[in-house]
């Protein structure tokens, strides 16, 4: 189907808008896009709001004194049929922060969480799918409204709105879309439509929180930040006073290293020296702790409290975006700025709690934590069906596993042998080999082959999961070109694009954890907390409660989040409370929240 016979229609006068409504009455599914000033729907605005169908578009001016948004509203309130967009979470926040208008949740649709959920690996915009799927000029398209913008001095905020290009090409998206719904929409009936309305949902919840958004102690970000600043600086100083290098210069820093004796091993891809974190890491010698101190500083300075300084609202607020299918393995992603991100705290790195420090609650509210317990383990552990493995669970899992290998049931949770259990069971997950393990753990590699050994005498079942998932991974590969597993919770593919199929042990095991997140996330919100919610990190969901709703939130969140019904392992999760989201004590009952650290 070619897009020769597309009709577009910009809304000016009564009698077009007229047209529109007659038009209307002949749609059985609705296509709905927007053209904004931006993409931050918390502060940019609504230009254009196109309706189509698979042949006709109505383009309708929101901005200016001859608006037809009332209009655009109205066509949306008498239509009683199915809403598709292309990314709805963007269009549907922007519309429901411009316009004041609800999308009618059960009736929408998203053509590009379907692509994503069918296809991981490839392109899920819109013109590359069109391209695809219904005409090869689509992605030319962009191409030429660029070129036409750029010839004539245009912006996506001052482009006027009857510029044909502009309007023309807007409109065309909504026909876009709706054919290309009608091409998937059978395809994820028929493979993976549970895996789709769990992303559905999960995306009105993810919108609701990027408006709610973090709030920012903007004052102590501006201080630590301009502090980060001149410990960088002063860190340059020193570098260059005592040693003679820039310490932005990787090349002159390797030449003090190897004149001090320090050889290096490790190569960038494109062959040089490579002076990565992990290499400044091992290096004990003053130049390399100054360098690694100075990139931490820079590193939390820029990414992250530059961000806190200046890009908050009027309230305080901070909006990054939740990208909640973004990723091959389904995992939720974030961006300006990326909260998933953040330095881990560690003793080499103290600077990391600042940045979590930053982010506090509305006054007369507090932040709850809840962070599910080693679940992407529990999974792994459940898909083994091991008897011995489930019971290791009912106690400190690593402690109990620790016991077994070496054979003694005095070990305490404080032996360093448990900390080598637990490097060596996430090496599995990540498809780590005993070289990475070895270094993780601090043990030589010797000890890492002898404790894997271990490992797999008492544990059979955990490689035997990991050699029959690799079978059937190459099976998909050899009997339809593509090596997939499929999620136990919803049938979804989680897809490489290679032959490395030892990696898809590790995709199963972290899309089935972000489905558990995600179903989660839409049980809380319909639990009546959702207005709470502020933001998902890793395997821990942030909310922002009234101190006076702190006992009965927390109730039902831990009645939400524990569940023993997904595996045979039971998933929980456990809550934490504080006024900075890096100050926080564990949760409890009898908890006052005036004592909390501040």
């Amino acid at each position: 189907m070619s897009l020769d016979d597309v009709q577009v229609h910009l809304v000016e006068t009564a009698d077009d808008a007229a047209e529109a409504v007659r038009w209307l009455e002949t749609v059985d599914k609705l296509a709905v896009d927007t053209e904004t000033t931006g993409l931050q729907p918390h502060r940019d605005v609504v230009r254009l709001i196109q309706l189509g169908d698979n042949k006709t578009s109505w383009v309708m001016p929101v901005e200016g004194p001859r608006s037809w948004g009332g209009l655009a509203l109205h066509l949306l309130d008498r239509f009683p049929g199915r809403i598709i967009c292309h990314n709805l979470k963007y269009d549907q926040r922007m519309i429901r922060n411009h316009l004041k208008y609800e999308l009618p949740e059960p009736h929408v649709h998203d053509t590009m969480l379907m692509s994503r959920v069918l296809d991981p690996l490839r392109s899920a915009a819109l013109k590359q799918l069109s391209a695809r799927l219904i005409d090869s000029r689509a992605t030319a398209m962009d191409a030429t409204l660029a070129e036409a913008m750029k010839q004539s001095g245009y912006g996506w905020h001052d482009v006027p709105l009857d510029f044909t290009y502009y309007w023309f090409y807007a409109g065309v998206d909504t026909v876009l879309t709706r054919r290309v719904f009608d091409h998937l929409e059978p395809q994820v009936n028929e493979r993976c439509r549970r895996a789709y309305e769990l992303e559905l949902a999960t995306s009105h919840v993810c919108g609701r929180m990027e408006d709610h958004g973090v709030r920012i102690d903007v004052p102590y970000a501006t201080e630590r930040y301009r502090g980060l600043l001149d410990y960088v600086e002063q860190l340059g100083s020193w570098c260059r006073e005592h040693y003679g290098v820039n310490p932005g210069s990787n090349a002159q820093v390797v030449q003090v290293l190897t004149d001090a004796g320090h050889r290096f091993v490790k190569l960038t891809q494109s062959g040089a020296t490579s002076l990565d974190k992990e290499v400044l890491a091992d290096i004990d010698h003053p130049l390399a702790h100054a360098v690694l101190r100075r990139r931490q500083a820079q590193k939390i300075a820029n990414t992250y409290l530059r961000h806190f300084s200046e890009d908050v609202d009027v309230d305080d607020r901070l909006h990054p975006n939740v990208n909640s299918c973004e990723a091959r393995t389904g995992r939720m992603s974030m961006s300006e700025p990326n909260l998933q991100n953040l330095p881990r705290k560690s003793d080499d790195n103290r600077l990391s709690q600042l940045v979590r420090n930053c982010i506090i609650p509305a006054d007369g509210h507090v932040l709850l934590m809840c962070d599910f317990d080693q679940v992407e383990f529990r999974i792994f552990s459940s898909l083994t069906r091991d008897p011995r493995l489930v019971e290791a669970f009912h106690d400190d899992v690593f402690t109990a596993m620790c016991r077994e290998i070496f054979a003694d049931p005095s070990i305490p949770k404080s032996d360093p042998r448990r900390q080598t259990t637990k490097n060596s069971i996430y090496a599995r997950l990540y498809g780590a080999g005993n070289d990475k393990f070895a270094h993780t753990a601090g043990i030589s590699l010797e000890e890492a082959k002898r404790f894997n050994a271990l490992l797999d005498d008492r544990y059979p079942a955990l490689r035997s999961l990991q050699q029959g998932l690799d079978r059937e991974a190459r099976q998909h590969l050899t009997s339809e070109g593509t090596a997939y597993l499929t999620s136990p919770l919803t049938g979804r593919r989680f897809a490489i694009d290679n032959d490395q199929t030892y990696k898809l042990v590790n995709y199963l095991v972290q899309g089935t954890a972000a489905e558990v997140l995600k179903l989660k996330l839409v049980e809380l919100s319909h639990a009546g907390v959702g207005e709470f919610l502020v933001v998902p990190v890793h395997d821990e969901v942030i909310l922002e409660v009234p101190v006076e709703d702190l006992h009965d939130v927390s109730r039902t969140v831990l009645e939400v989040m524990n569940d023993t019904q997904l595996f045979p392992i039971p998933v929980t999760a456990s809550l934490s409370v504080g006024l900075r989201w890096g100050s926080k004590v564990d949760y409890r009952p009898d908890l006052c929240v005036k004592d909390l650290p501040c």
